[in-house]
């Protein structure tokens, strides 16, 4: 049995893999990684501080890498639902909002994936990418 020490380093490891991983465009492979981590941490309880921090945000950031890989497969339904993951732990993320509305309007949802875009928008208003997509999506409306 891993120490939560352990754990932690084990998380990084395969987060730095899987985003190899990714760039590589091996996205199944980079999946694979994203869910061990999730895995490794969920359940966990860590008395630190900074370690509770560092669970959230690789647990965060793997969900969110989740998405994008599921995006890159055109799985718009489980890149939905790993961006919905991140923002059930992480409301205002930013690129968890825009990559729902991208796997919204990849399910042809442009209604939902409207929302997420303006949501998004409302936080940064200068998103150029994010102002483009919601144009395609009122296009469709």
């Amino acid at each position: 049995e891993m120490t939560t020490a352990e754990k932690l380093e084990q998380a990084e490891l395969l987060k730095t893999k899987g985003a190899n991983l990714f760039k590589k465009s091996a996205y199944q492979r980079a999946l694979k990684c994203y869910k061990r981590v999730v895995d490794l941490l969920a359940n966990e309880t860590f008395d630190a501080e900074e370690d509770a921090k560092r669970q959230k945000d690789m647990t965060v950031a793997s969900h969110n890498n989740s998405a994008m890989c599921y995006l890159k497969l055109q799985d718009y339904i489980l890149a939905k639902s790993e961006a919905n993951s991140v923002l059930e732990k992480d409301q205002g993320n930013t690129k968890a909002l825009f990559r729902r509305g991208q796997a919204l309007k990849g399910l042809c949802e442009y209604e939902e994936a409207e929302k997420s875009f303006k949501e998004l928008i409302f936080m940064e208003s200068e998103n150029k990418a994010a102002h483009h997509e919601l144009a395609q999506c009122r296009a469709k409306i």
